[in-house]
């Protein structure tokens, strides 16, 4: 994969020389190194499944060079890459089924009772049989605990898979500042950071989960958009309407465009208030299609096979004596008819609203998001979720090359009713949660203009809900069960 992946950035680096010497060619980017320490209760539900880990780890976040091609002021081509997807090596437990206290006392309580049951048939006084039961059962409770645990799932570590991700790839056409058109793939243009989503423009560590962790809206899409920038008198509108496939956050390529309502889309509005001090007011919005096929190759045959011996040796045994009649058949390719079942269609509608505003050194920035998600799969299903964060934060420069910003950072995200759109971007299907709420506190410390070393101590706490998608579950979690704390700390570079 490293050799493969070296080929491609070969292929990448020669192209941006070749298009360099016809136009002009920019190549910059950013790259993030971390260390995290987490404390967590040794029965938090997402341990294992590698959301959660308590060892301190130093790690490689993001390596992504940016070419940024310009032949004229009419045409841009801008491609990224993240030279390292999966940073994060997570290790998922393994889990042990143990008779529990409550277990063995009912099992011992059963054996007792048939145990003294069966010797009074045989004639034994009721006294005596309660005392000769004793031994009897203890030693059938020995063996029971000693052969008691069931392994229902191995511990997996989830390794690093692939070493080059093509973050996006997008060709703009000017008119002019109004009016631009964009395709290919590119970032779905929602609140804040999700374009501008390099580590040294955000204040934080943890991007805010909604369009990072737990995407409410898509990251990636591809397609075709219309953006442009209006003055308004002295206020700036920004805007972008685009037309794609839909979400395809985990890069498989599921979505088809079969017809016109498989089509999504969604836009992008904000203005800049110049009596406000170029305060930021935004909307964004998306409705799309989420859907999964199966492949399916139906093959006709007769009975005849199984006179073959590879098949004879299926056949009932009522079968047998008629096997010599039976006539010789053929499974013949172009007999085999392919058509897809359609297993998942989600359709979702997903909204936001932003702001962001300054006084002085001090800044305020928030914005909330929610979506539905309708199952077109089973009548009557569907699920919901809701987020917002607020980030205030306050610049303090020491000199010419050392800016403090201290900053305070919350974020609630909950869901309803996820179980009825199984597979949605949450992951967190079957969980007995209603979501989570985070708070930090943090130093982004700027060095240089494009050097950031940033501190931050963070809370989360998961919303437990007592209900589960599976009736052998249940939950007993109390919010300070699912609690846990971490300290981070980030150097990024713009390069």
């Amino acid at each position: 994969m490293v050799h493969g992946a070296k080929r491609i950035l070969g292929l990448v680096a020669a192209g941006a020389a070749l298009v360099g010497a016809q136009g002009q060619t920019k190549v910059y980017g950013f790259a993030d190194f971390r260390f995290s320490k987490s404390w967590v209760e040794s029965n938090n539900l997402l341990i294992p499944e590698g959301y959660i880990n308590s060892d301190a780890n130093f790690y490689l976040g993001h390596v992504d060079p940016y070419i940024d091609w310009n032949p004229n002021e009419n045409v841009r081509a801008l491609v990224e890459m993240n030279l390292n997807p999966e940073a994060a090596v997570a290790n998922k437990a393994g889990t042990r089924l143990r008779l529990s206290q409550k277990g063995e006392a009912e099992l011992r309580g059963i054996l007792t009772q048939s145990t003294i049951g069966q010797l009074m048939a045989n004639g034994v006084p009721a006294g005596t049989a309660a005392t000769m039961a004793e031994p009897i059962v203890a030693g059938i409770m020995d063996g029971v605990k000693a052969n008691s645990e069931i392994i229902a799932g191995q511990p997996a570590e989830k390794k690093r898979s692939k070493f080059f991700e093509l973050v996006r790839a997008q060709m703009d056409l000017k008119v002019n500042d109004a009016v631009n058109v964009r395709f290919g793939r590119f970032l779905t243009p929602v609140g804040i950071w999700s374009v501008d989503h390099g580590s040294p423009v955000i204040m934080t560590v943890q991007q805010p989960y909604y369009v990072s962790t737990v995407p409410i809206f898509p990251q990636v899409q591809e397609g075709a958009m219309l953006f442009g920038n209006k003055p308004i008198g002295d206020n700036d509108l920004s805007y972008s309407l685009y037309l794609s496939k839909g979400r395809e956050d985990a890069d498989v390529g599921n979505n088809r465009i079969e017809n016109f309502d498989d089509l999504s889309l969604g836009g992008q509005a904000y203005i800049k208030v110049d009596a406000l001090n170029g305060t930021r007011f935004g909307l964004s919005g998306y409705a799309g299609r989420e859907r999964k096929d199966d492949m399916w190759g139906d093959a006709p045959y007769e009975i005849g096979l199984l006179k073959d011996p590879a098949y004879s040796s299926m056949a009932p045994a009522s079968l047998a004596p008629a096997l010599p009649y039976l006539r010789n058949d053929t499974l013949f390719l172009d007999e085999i008819n392919y058509s897809k079942t359609r297993v998942q269609d989600l359709r979702e509608f997903c909204w936001g609203v932003d702001f962001k505003t300054s006084f002085g050194r001090f800044s305020l920035q928030g914005e909330m998001s929610g979506a539905y998600i309708k199952n077109d799969m089973v009548s009557g299903k569907s699920g919901s979720a809701f987020d917002y964060y607020l980030l205030a934060s306050y610049d303090h420069p020491l000199n010419s090359s050392v800016t403090l910003s201290p900053y305070l950072f919350y974020e609630e995200l909950t869901w309803k009713d996820q179980d009825q759109v199984p597979g949605w971007s949450l992951g967190l299907e079957g969980f007995p949660l209603d979501g989570f709420r985070t708070a930090s506190v943090g130093l982004n410390t700027t060095l240089w203009n494009n050097v950031h070393l940033k501190t931050e101590y963070a809370l989360v706490w998961l919303l437990p809900n007592p209900q589960s998608a599976h009736p052998i579950f249940r939950n007993k979690f109390t919010t300070d069960d699912l609690f846990s704390h971490s300290i981070q700390g980030q150097l990024a570079v713009a390069f």
